[in-house]
């Protein structure tokens, strides 16, 4: 079903089965910022952070993920989390200042979810208590986001690793939104969000290392043996694809063959394939072959400005390629600078931080191996034009209103043994990042973007609208063909149907 709606008598916005695209979680796209910002005026640190107390050391703030950056304490303004080495902690978005520190057990590989998953009207920061060192106890934890006290927490296994980011879905249909969370166990576990109560659980063939994709009432999950699931939200298998080489990095979800369920795009670490399934069977649909293994999750979206979806995928020689995501034709092709001679290590983000440049920007992160030279933050104009370029920064970013001017800003994470206590982590904005620029993205140039059909508890159909981060705006009711939002901040919009 497609269709137009009427927002308040002044704003359309129109919705269509499976077009927002999915990596890396169901209720957002961490690998595309759908607002625009303006850095033509150059970037400027604004100011450095962390969230340690005195008495830890400044190494424990090293992160490997995505920064996550939400309202989470439910006071209108945005909060910024990021998961380090041995622990969680939150910090004010505008000014840095810590709010909240969480010890972990050991590792910082896995980006918290921002997420009211218990429905209760307050956000949740959930976290993987164990990803890197040694194996032990692996945990899911979901902690209250206005000061950090645990709500819930689950034990996955009692001597594993997780590299996967938790993701939330309303799977049951119950209201509340539930846990998805990969391990090493080669088991994906599906968990209630008001109580961390496992719903079901999925053995896999493999680790589970990436995050799985959640589209139009269906989970694509790729393990570490090389295989991709398709399964319903009943953990029922739908079919089964075996890529022949370990998959690392997240499945993405999008309708690449205009028909039927949302298609699947993997990359695989072993042999560099990026290989696109069709969502209802899981034939191919194309596939391509990198110079090399892919550990990085592909961004899907239009990156070149022709109204059509491309897929970015960089491999671990640092080789970038843009394909025609319906086809796998190559349409771009360039390396990272050879200051580096490494790869895109972690998330790659695709993000309109140039308007002067046609297309997206990419955002990419790298890390060195035996620490050989310093990692790297840079920006590519989607056809390989280097635009930005800061040394000893990485692994660790993210690119989203950090300040709630309605601006996009970045944040990297700063390398280096001499650091200053409060260094660890930048925000970069520019001064020619002003309200006048900061818009949506091409179709989603509304303040309410893609929206999406998604299978109710009951299979009935049920409109989804998301904000311009690709999140669903809740919560969300339905009375007569009027359906009444009220988003984050309070505010009530009235979508006519």
């Amino acid at each position: 079903m497609v269709g137009v709606v009427l927002l308040l008598g002044t704003i359309y916005f129109s919705t269509a089965v499976t077009t927002w695209p999915k990596a890396g979680g169901g209720l957002y796209n961490a690998n595309l910022q759908a607002m625009r910002g303006d850095y033509t005026g150059g970037f400027v640190e604004v100011y450095r952070t962390d969230c340690l107390p005195l008495s830890i050391s400044l190494s424990s703030a090293s992160t490997y993920t995505q920064f996550s950056v939400d309202d989470i304490d439910g006071d209108g303004n945005n909060e910024v989390v990021a998961h380090a080495i041995d622990h969680v902690c939150a910090f004010d978005g505008s000014t840095g200042t810590p709010l909240w520190y969480y010890p972990i057990a050991a590792g910082h590989d896995a980006t918290p979810l921002l997420e009211d998953v218990d429905s209760d009207g307050q956000m949740e920061v959930v976290i993987i208590t164990r990803t890197r060192v040694a194996p032990g106890p692996v945990k899911v934890e979901a902690v209250n986001g206005a000061d950090g006290s645990l709500e819930w927490s689950y034990t996955m296994s009692l001597n594993s690793l997780s590299t996967s980011s938790p993701t939330a879905y309303d799977i049951d249909g119950d209201g509340d939104k539930d846990v998805l969370a990969g391990c090493d166990d080669d088991t994906l576990y599906v968990l209630d969000g008001s109580t961390g109560t496992p719903l079901w659980k999925f053995g896999a063939g493999g680790d589970v290392k990436g995050t799985p994709a959640i589209g139009n009432g269906y989970i694509a999950l790729a393990d570490f043996s090389g295989r991709v699931y398709m399964l319903t939200f009943a953990g029922t298998l739908i079919w089964t694809y075996n890529a022949g080489s370990p998959i690392y990095a997240s499945p993405v979800m999008g309708q690449l063959d205009g028909t039927g369920m949302t298609d699947v795009i993997v990359a695989t670490l072993g042999s560099g394939a990026v290989i696109a399934l069709r969502g209802d069977d899981g034939s191919l649909l194309w596939s391509y072959s990198m110079p090399t293994g892919v550990r990085t999750t592909p961004i899907l979206a239009d990156v070149d400005g022709d109204s059509e979806l491309e897929v970015v995928v960089g491999d671990t020689a640092g080789n970038i390629r843009v394909l025609n995501a319906h086809t796998g034709v190559e349409e771009e092709a360039f390396a990272t600078s050879p200051l580096t001679g490494i790869n895109p290590y972690w998330a790659m983000i695709s993000a309109d931080i140039y308007p002067t440049y046609p297309g997206l920007e990419i955002l990419i992160t790298t890390d060195v191996a035996f620490r050989s030279a310093p990692n790297r933050t840079f920006i590519y104009s989607y056809d390989g034009v280097q635009l930005f370029f800061a040394n000893n920064t990485g692994d660790a970013s993210a690119i989203a209103d950090v300040d709630n001017d309605g601006c996009m800003e970045f944040i990297t994470e700063n390398e280096g043994t001499y650091l200053p206590r409060g260094t660890r982590y930048s925000v970069y904005d520019s001064p020619t990042n002003a309200d006048s620029s900061c818009v949506l993205l091409g179709r989603d140039t509304l303040s309410l973007s893609t929206g999406e059909n998604a299978l109710g508890s009951g299979g009935d159909e049920i409109l989804r609208v998301y904000d311009q981060s690709g999140r669903i705006v809740p919560p969300f009711s339905y009375r007569h063909g009027v359906y009444l939002i009220i988003d984050r901040k309070g505010a009530r919009k009235v979508l006519r149907w």
